[in-house]
């Protein structure tokens, strides 16, 4: 059997597209629904990518992505104090989203910033100006030990295109293994994994990103709430024995 693993939405190709080489191209395109019809199944990484992937395919499975043990290793202790340590991690080019939360930033005036990435992002000099920021290298341990020293992950994002909108929760769901409450858009994927426990807060503007910061830093008793139910929606959907049980049934479908 062949099973085509989807986890970019080549499907579609719709809205507007700020971050740059996001926007297929015509031969993803035609290469993403050839792999489709072909193979026996297919397996996406998030919910709305099964559903676009579906009308193309023999059958789709959604499987998300899992949280690995690095991440499990090191939990947050929140504590009390004046500023609140917010982390963002992903790709350099993909930090442009940073400038959703930008507004929110300047006018909350008690937070520092970690991005964690590849290379310095190009939107750095823009966020020195308005919130104490500091770059850090990525690897995956030392990314793990970060979250441990952080009060919330956050995933601001431009909800305009195909393709964003079709991402996994894995952006937030590292944070939340280690006990992090999450702030981020209203993005699918992160809608089903703040709704199923509480481990965050869903955002759509400047003003919901203050209030949502506002009252993560008065609170350490919510920061220690959410960060709990944040860690208990990945236990329950997200660790590699959840997806593996999830893969070890399609094969025995398929067989």
């Amino acid at each position: 059997k062949v099973i085509f693993e989807a986890n970019v939405n080549y499907f579609e190709s719709w809205g507007e597209f700020p971050v740059a080489g996001t926007r297929p191209t015509p031969q993803q395109q035609n290469d993403v629904l050839g792999m489709s019809q072909l193979a026996d199944h297919v397996v996406a990484d998030s919910s709305y990518l099964a559903s676009v992937a579906q009308p193309s395919a023999k059958g789709v499975t959604w499987i998300p992505d899992n949280v690995g043990w690095p991440f499990w290793q090191w939990r947050r202790l929140h504590r009390s104090h004046p500023r609140l340590r917010l982390i963002w991690c992903g790709i350099a080019q993909k930090a442009k989203h940073l400038e959703v939360l930008m507004p929110a930033l300047q006018r909350f005036g008690h937070a520092d910033l970690t991005i964690v990435s590849d290379r310095p992002p190009e939107i750095l000099r823009s966020l020195e100006r308005v919130v104490p920021v500091r770059f850090i290298r990525y690897s995956e341990v030392r990314y793990a030990r970060l979250l441990s020293r952080s009060d919330a992950i956050i995933s601001p994002k431009f909800l305009t295109s195909s393709y964003e909108i079709a991402h996994t929760e894995y952006k937030i769901t590292l944070g939340m293994a280690a006990g992090l409450p999450a702030v981020a858009s209203r993005q699918q994927s992160y809608v089903e994994a703040l709704e199923h426990g509480g481990g965050g807060i869903l955002v759509d503007s400047p003003d919901e990103w203050c209030s949502a910061l506002e009252r993560l830093l008065s609170s350490v008793e919510y920061r220690r709430h959410a960060g709990q139910c944040a860690r208990n929606t990945v236990e329950a959907l997200y660790t590699p024995a959840v997806t593996a049980k999830k893969y070890l049934d399609l094969f025995s479908r398929l067989n």
